[in-house]
């Protein structure tokens, strides 16, 4: 009895040892999975953050590309009109390219672009980057606003846009 208990006990041992190898190769597996998941998750936050750094600089380029009020054919850039609009109606760039709502700033931000696709070449696109980024279907929806204040004959409406296409 003796001999098959220390059998048994050896047996143990070494199931033991096969276990306890099994455990070790098994962690192992689980941190080198580990390691390619932290691999793979700094690939993708580098490339997130090229991202950010190639639109930050292309943000910081775009107002350089648009220095003189005049294209070479001959039509006004949109940035000379939104200077003249916010000279003639006492408000900042900031707060006519910012995500205010206000219906006096978005009313004159329509009319920016209204005055924009009458003078310029821009498309709708072009003309909604300029206004702080916006949707080309914001456009659309501000060119019609205006359009039916024009028809309505809305006074301050014409007044400004006269003035913005005569200067």
């Amino acid at each position: 009895m003796m001999y098959q208990r220390s059998a048994i006990v050896k047996r143990g041992k070494i199931y033991n040892l096969c276990v306890e190898q099994e455990n070790r190769i098994m962690s192992e597996r689980i941190m080198r999975r580990k390691q390619e998941e932290m691999e793979e998750w700094a690939r993708i936050l580098k490339n997130a953050v090229l991202k950010a750094e190639q639109k930050r600089a292309n943000d910081e380029l775009w107002p350089q590309v648009q220095m003189s009020n005049y294209k070479s054919d001959g039509h006004v850039k949109i940035r000379a009109i939104q200077q003249k609009l916010c000279e003639l109606c006492n408000i900042t760039m900031f707060e006519l390219n910012g995500n205010q709502r206000i219906s006096r700033i978005a009313l004159l931000r329509h009319i920016g672009m209204f005055v924009s696709s009458i003078n310029t070449s821009a498309s709708t696109t072009q003309i909604g980057r300029s206004f702080g980024g916006r949707d080309h279907t914001t456009v659309i929806y501000g060119l019609r606003k205006v359009k039916k204040l024009v028809d309505a004959e809305d006074e301050f409406t014409v007044n400004l846009i006269n003035q913005l296409i005569n200067t």
